[in-house]
């Protein structure tokens, strides 16, 4: 295959899936901001700031790569999946789902920025009783 037709051939895919891309890079950097800013807060406040208790268990395993690589496949999983959306032409579209995840992953971000141990401990302590 020629240098010109796979040029092409990309300008091609680009030109056809241009919201999917935009939004799969959505999610993908609100996914990577939601881990850097969980990974600074377990330096600062120590495990317990990662709220969710199997991602929890899988830095406490693997270390930091535990962290990036689960919400990372889930960024991937989200990417693929809205991909074969498209491609199978589905009612559902493909980019709808990577703005909800992207929207869940910057959700974390953001409240990362406002974590406080002692309010996550108090909603703790109300929830469990």
């Amino acid at each position: 295959m020629s240098l010109e037709k796979i040029i092409e051939k990309t300008k091609t895919f680009v030109k056809n899936n241009r919201h999917l891309i935009i939004s799969g890079a959505f999610i993908t950097l609100a996914c990577i901001a939601d881990a850097y800013f969980t990974n600074l807060n377990i330096a600062k406040y120590g495990i317990d700031a990662e709220g969710n208790p199997l991602f929890r268990s899988y830095i406490e395993n693997f270390g930091t790569i535990g962290l990036y690589l689960p919400k990372l496949g889930i960024s991937a999983a989200a990417i693929g999946t809205a991909f074969i959306l498209k491609k199978k032409e589905h009612k559902l579209k493909g980019e709808y789902l990577l703005y909800g995840a992207g929207a869940y992953f910057s959700m974390g971000a953001l409240l990362n920025l406002f974590y406080d141990p002692v309010l996550n401990l108090m909603a703790q302590h109300y929830i469990n009783h």
